[in-house]
């Protein structure tokens, strides 16, 4: 919060150092001297040393609760934040439960109506806020919470609601405490004119949508059509009357009506936008060519018109006096309180908004942060992170017009290009670390130029815990419950699994700057899970974007991608990614350019098609009955590429969860598809795997076949089970690629393994058989899986298999036998697997035991095969559509059987 010692009016006290709040960034008070928080950084942190800290904190927190609150202050003294403490610490306890719903106890533990949160809830929801920080953070605490209408818990927010509003200043900012008590949404009234002419507008605005819904079911669209024009005519008469009040406000600089009018008047041009937009669409599905054509114009004209009047009341009032009160650290908490209380559904005026969106642009300094005085220009680091965020805040809530061309926000690159320059993770103020946090979730970014914030800041914070769980000091007057909190919100919030990383490329790739997030927090809400939002760019290794499942590109323009960023593409997607792109505007450009995209990064070996309406992703979840028009892009085993010609990116811009609710259904059933119908990985457990710098015990080459049946179609799984071998069991996997079946014998010295794999059948071919024949029987292994467990290709391997060594058949491979049990050095026990949870679908008595079978020549097994699908396991991927083992099944496999032809291979080499 901020620091503790001020006057307001020369007469308050001194604030309570119980929520004191944090503004001035000081040395770390009680840090742990032992740690070289540097070397931490630098050495990175897992998601486990993350769950595991978060755990120590959480205990730490209940742990020294007084009965039902974390107060030391008491009630009644104006200005002493009373309330402020317990919100902080529960709002980072309800985070840091849904953080960890994948642990059974801690998420009991940490629901709302546990035992251990329900008492302070209770308690919260009393509380009666005074101060500025407190009405905050208890809005932001009880917004976590569900409530209805008269509950205790929704007159909680109410009450700070009301206080929230009241306290801001006319010019926007806030103090300690409320100055004028007053009369909370009343206040921002004042923006309608005559309430007849209202009245004709909200009726015009009912008959044309009723008139619409009639019209979309009778297929009849005539009255329809007269309402509309009845609509919008009502709809210009009153933005002319608004834009006449306008300029009256303006000569008699009555700064107030100025400002509600023009609030009025964008949120009434933005309704109109809306229902041209509905109107439409109305017209285009029932082929009224003409009519859309004329009202297409007809909404061209009104809107340029109407945002030009509209930015006179604008310039008028961006160019009156500005005298904010308060300070900035307060404002912040202003800000994050009202929106807190908007995303729990509680009223928060359009004119609220405005004024605030004003005052955190005016006083931005030009070195791109904030100061801590509305007055001052000299940024600080803390104000500048809480400047960022809160423009985010406003701009979210203020903008809702539709582009294709992205408008430049000055103020945002400013902030922005500030923090990519003076970004530190190595500090103990951790409300800064706190604000680097929502600067990093409203933005989306997961890089402040090419620095992970989150991972390096989690480094840093985990690397200041005290032994008893909790985290001390690093700004003014903070105690070990309040530094705690915030180290709980940062470690826990941004933790928070990603479904969709939007790219940042050179070309209109944000002209929809909300378009994921607000997709982001639909899934997050419908399917009560805490997904975070990204934004990833082309200048870090694309292995950092496979932090999410999905890689979301959207735009209007060819992007025109340079062979560099193309290469890019082809990696994220060899590496077990997917590419999901939409088309702004429906553009055909855009289409074109995606589709060129996608066959560069396969290299033209596979084809796009249109995907067929019984499609799985447009049933794995969601039934959708007439699904938009989309292509997509197959490796045989997985669909690496979905691309969607119509424009979904309008509608989760705007928020048309109803008018377009198959536009939201598909990218939820993408997310179902691309995992398996499981969970999210977190953000510091990603696809990727380290590599290891360890000495490694033994050298195994392997050899993957070429062939016709699509030999390669998943390049990157063996390239990351190489990793997972050097790392796991301390094995040098030297790999080559595409081998032919004759350079199999031709070198002298033969790979200890061949893989063969495939989608697709394997053509008869006697030479291949007898070069394969000639391998295994000098000493080789060969080991086999049918990628995606494609039957097609099973069935041809099978034969190819008899062909080699036509005296014997398969058979099936004992779960006690060496191989399975792993009983070779760094083995291990596979006679207890699990199959994906698509494989149990399509075969419910697969059971435990894996499926392997064999043929042996002596007493090894000279070949291994698995009907079951190996390979898009050691990919690490989940996507639904495979039959096959899950990852770690995989991984255990693959290595019994490297593992098991490198010991059964007389050539097989001495540790390196």
């Amino acid at each position: 919060m901020a620091k503790m010692l001020r006057r307001v009016c020369g007469r308050l006290a001194i604030l309570s150092a119980a929520v004191s709040a944090v503004l001035l960034a000081g040395d770390v008070l009680g840090q742990n001297k032992n740690v070289n928080v540097d070397a931490a950084i630098k050495s990175g942190v897992s998601d486990a040393d993350v769950v595991a800290s978060m755990k120590q904190g959480i205990d730490f927190l209940l742990r020294t609760r007084k009965d039902d609150n974390w107060e030391t202050a008491k009630p009644g003294g104006q200005g002493n934040q009373y309330g402020g403490k317990t919100a902080l610490a529960l709002y980072a306890l309800l985070h840091a439960g849904e953080s960890l719903l994948d642990d059974e106890q801690y998420a009991a533990k940490l629901h709302w109506r546990s035992n251990e949160m329900k008492p302070s809830v209770e308690w919260l929801s009393k509380v009666e806020p005074e101060a500025t920080y407190s009405a905050s953070l208890m809005a932001a605490a009880l917004s976590l919470v569900p409530s209805k209408p008269g509950s205790p818990t929704y007159k909680g927010l109410e009450r700070c609601r009301n206080y929230l509003l009241d306290a801001m200043g006319d010019d926007g900012g806030y103090s300690y405490v409320d100055p004028k008590p007053g009369d909370g949404l009343n206040r921002y009234g004042g923006g309608k004119l005559d309430n007849s002419l209202q009245a004709a507008l909200d009726k015009a605005k009912q008959e044309m949508q009723k008139a619409m819904g009639e019209a979309a079911k009778a297929k009849k669209i005539e009255d329809a059509i007269k309402h509309a024009d009845n609509y919008f005519k009502n709809t210009r008469t009153y933005l002319d009357k608004l834009n006449e009040a306008a300029v009256v406000a303006t000569k008699s600089n009555n700064k107030g009506a100025l400002g509600a009018l023009r609030s009025e008047y964008k949120a009434t041009l933005a309704e109109m936008i809306k229902q041209y937009d509905q109107f439409l669409r109305l017209l285009t599905a029932q082929e009224k060519t003409n009519d859309a054509q004329k009202y297409r114009d007809q909404a061209k004209a009104d809107i340029e018109k109407y945002k030009r009047f509209g930015e006179v009341a604008e310039d008028a009032e961006d160019n009156s006096p500005f005298k904010p009160m308060g300070d900035l650290s307060n404002g912040q908490y202003g800000t994050l309180g009202a929106w807190a209380l908007a995303d729990a559904g509680m009223e928060i005026p359009m004119r609220y908004w405005s004024i605030s969106d004003r005052f955190w642009r005016r006083t931005q300094t030009a070195a791109g942060d904030w100061p801590y005085g509305s007055g001052s220009k000299d940024g600080k680091e803390s104000m500048g992170v809480a400047g960022i965020a809160s423009v985010y805040v406003t701009s979210d809530m203020l903008d809702d017009e539709l582009r294709l061309e992205p408008r430049a926000d000055k103020t945002l690159e400013r902030g922005l290009a500030w923090l990519d320059k003076s970004f530190k993770a190595n500090t103990g103020d951790l409300y800064y670390m706190y604000g680097v946090e929502r600067v990093g979730l409203a933005s989306g970014l997961k890089f402040f130029g090419q620095t992970d914030w989150y991972k390096e800041g989690a480094a840093n914070i985990i690397a200041r815990q005290m032994k008893d769980g909790s985290w001390k000091g690093g700004f003014h007057g903070a105690d070990q419950t309040v530094a705690t909190s915030y180290a709980l919100l940062f470690l826990a919030r941004g933790r928070n699994a990603v479904v969709f990383n939007k790219l940042q490329h050179d070309g209109w790739w944000n002209a929809r700057p909300r378009d994921n997030a607000n997709i982001t927090h639909w899934m997050s809400k419908r399917f009560e899970k805490p997904i975070n939002w990204q934004v990833v760019n082309l200048k870090v290794d694309p292995e950092q974007w496979l932090d999410a499942p999905i890689l979301l590109i959207t735009g209007s323009k060819d992007p025109k991608f340079k062979d560099e960023d193309i290469a890019k593409l082809r990696a994220y997607v060899q590496a077990g990614g997917m590419i999901f792109s939409t088309a702004d505007g429906d553009s055909t450009e855009f289409t074109a350019a995606m589709k060129a995209a996608a066959e560069k990064i396969v290299d033209r070996r596979y084809e796009w098609r249109q995907l067929p309406n019984d499609h799985v992703l447009f049933n794995i979840h969601f039934d959708i009955k007439k699904p938009p028009v989309m292509l997509g892009m197959s490796n045989g085993v997985r669909d690496l590429w979905v691309h969607s010609t119509v424009d979904m990116s309008a509608s989760w811009q705007m928020r048309r969860t109803a008018n377009a609710a198959d536009h939201f259904n598909v990218p939820a059933n993408l997310f179902f598809y691309a995992t398996g119908k499981g969970s999210l990985r977190s953000k510091l457990n990603p696809l990727a795997v380290a590599g290891a710098n360890a000495q490694a015990a033994r050298t195994i080459t392997v050899a993957r076949l070429d062939h016709t049946g699509n030999a390669d179609p998943e390049p990157g799984a063996w390239k990351r089970f190489a990793k997972t071998a050097r790392s796991g069991f301390k094995t040098d996997l030297q790999i080559s690629e595409n081998v032919g079946a004759a350079a199999l014998n031709a070198s002298g010295k033969a790979p200890m393994v061949l893989h063969i794999t495939g989608s697709t059948a394997v053509a008869k071919n006697a030479n291949l058989a007898a070069d394969l024949k000639k391998y295994v029987e000098g000493g080789g292994t060969i080991f086999v899986d049918a990628a995606g467990g494609q039957a097609q290709f099973g069935q041809s391997a099978v034969a190819l298999l008899n062909d080699i060594l036509p005296n014997q058949t398969l058979m099936p491979i004992d779960a006690g036998d060496a191989l399975i049990k792993g009983t070779m050095p760094d083995g291990v026990d596979c006679s207890t697997i699990e199959y994906r949870k698509f494989a149990k679908l399509k075969n419910p008595r697969a059971g435990k035991s894996p499926e392997l079978l064999g043929i042996k020549i002596g007493d090894r097994w000279a070949i291994i095969y698995s009907p079951q699908d190996v390979t898009s396991g050691l990919l690490g991927t989940n996507t639904w559509g495979i039959v096959g083992y899950d990852p770690a099944s995989a991984e255990k496999i693959a290595r019994n059987v490297v593992l098991y032809a490198a010991s059964h291979n007389a050539a097989a080499a001495a540790a390196p």
